[in-house]
């Protein structure tokens, strides 16, 4: 008999690899019951993996203060890290 283990507590995740575009082509998406503006495609992208019933999903533009620069920079160190512990990373 197989069965599953999380690698970490709160669970495996997914990271993404934000894809830019247009920043005036947005749609409001909620996040743990808040509504958060983003672009257009990665509201398309998170319905896809909605989809594919993937529940933890780590985007690089949600979770990284894009407006202060110190934690953008601080965090942008971390990213290699936080990618290759996903257990997939989507572009």
């Amino acid at each position: 008999m197989f069965r599953t283990i999380a690698r970490f507590t709160w669970g495996d995740y997914t990271a993404i690899s934000y894809m830019w575009g247009s920043p005036e082509d947005t749609k409001t998406i909620i996040i743990n019951g808040m509504p958060v503006t983003v672009g257009k495609n990665l509201a398309a992208a998170l319905d896809c993996l909605r989809s594919s019933h993937v529940d933890k999903v780590w985007i690089d533009a949600v979770y990284i203060n894009q407006d202060d620069v110190d934690e953008r920079n601080a965090q942008v160190m971390r990213i290699r890290d936080i990618f290759s512990q996903s257990v997939i990373v989507t572009i």
